[in-house]
């Protein structure tokens, strides 16, 4: 549990809701936030599409798999591939929202998609320590990495690799920003979509548990065959 905490802290990213000119903070407009949404959602997808279009062909064509699981390489690049389809698919609307109440219903209309996060979470420690190995351990890897980035600036294969994960956590303090900076049926709105963003992060999370629980059990199971029809029967 405490390695939970301690890897989720390093990598939740903490957003705030002024914006600083030397010395002194001016509060931002909603107009700002929105701004701000759109902008950081078209680095997100563009992060994505370097990670699954650029990264991942290039590794596959420089053969520098060729000693790695294809359950390891699933387990990296599997769930985002998904997470980067659903992203492209929506952006054009959001690209549309010009007030908060349109950036509260496009969230609204994104939350119950969401769920196409829970693989990516469940694996998301183990997709994150497999890219440090890799990029520490396989120098055909580390290589071809380093031609990918000599072409366009990118980050590490391992903070590539977390995004997702930093970003599910950037939308709710995004609209929780917004929020604060709205007031009337426009704040009613978004606190509406920062709850239903909100529901989507906890059904996550409790998918997560229930993953870990699953295998901590299996973990049991066998170590000890004898509980093994107590502990866990598939239906």
């Amino acid at each position: 549990m405490i390695c939970h905490v301690l890897f989720f802290l390093h990598c939740f990213v903490r957003l705030k809701g002024v914006s600083t000119t030397g010395n002194q903070a001016i509060p931002l407009t909603g107009i700002d936030v929105i701004k701000e949404i759109k902008a950081s959602e078209s680095n997100y997808i563009s992060a994505l599409r370097d990670l699954c279009d650029l990264v991942h062909p290039a590794l596959v064509s420089a053969n520098a798999f060729a000693y790695i699981p294809a359950s390891d390489i699933r387990t990296v690049f599997g769930p985002v591939q998904a997470i980067k389809l659903l992203h492209v698919e929506l952006v054009a609307d959001l690209q549309q929202c010009d007030s908060a109440v349109m950036m509260a219903e496009f969230f609204k209309k994104l939350a119950p998609h969401l769920k196409i996060y829970v693989p990516y979470f469940n694996s998301c420690e183990k997709a994150c320590a497999l890219a440090r190995s890799w990029v520490t351990e396989h120098s055909q890897i580390a290589s071809t990495l380093m031609a990918c980035s000599s072409s366009k600036a990118m980050p590490s294969l391992p903070d590539m690799v977390i995004k997702p994960f930093q970003r599910m956590f950037q939308y709710k303090l995004l609209l929780d920003r917004l929020a604060k900076s709205v007031n009337g049926p426009e704040h009613e709105a978004v606190n509406g979509a920062l709850v239903a963003v909100d529901h989507a992060i906890c059904h996550i999370n409790t998918c997560k548990r229930t993953f870990e629980q699953f295998h901590a059990l299996v973990e049991i199971q066998e170590k000890n065959h004898q509980c093994q029809q107590f502990l866990y029967c598939p239906a």
